[in-house]
């Protein structure tokens, strides 16, 4: 569920900057390839790649999207969900 999050607000991602794969691929140093697996769930990028993409998108998507699990969002309460 949560890669299936992210696959779509990269897509968004590039749809609203008018980006397309090879281009950001560019940016973040991969191939339209390897960026056109990451949106069909089909590779997961490397540690030092989703740091680039953080860089690349302005923060927008970073770590915390691609290791949801990692990084708990706290509830209301204060408490990690």
């Amino acid at each position: 569920m949560v890669f299936v999050l992210i696959m779509r607000k990269l897509k968004s991602y590039l749809i609203n900057n008018k980006l397309s794969q090879a281009e950001f691929g560019m940016q973040i140093g991969v191939s339209q390839v390897a960026i056109n697996r990451y949106l069909r769930g089909l590779r997961f990028p490397e540690p030092e790649i989703v740091i680039k993409i953080e860089q690349a998108t302005d923060g927008i998507i970073g770590p915390a999207d691609w290791y949801a699990d990692l990084y708990p969002r706290p509830c209301k309460q204060g408490r990690a969900t």
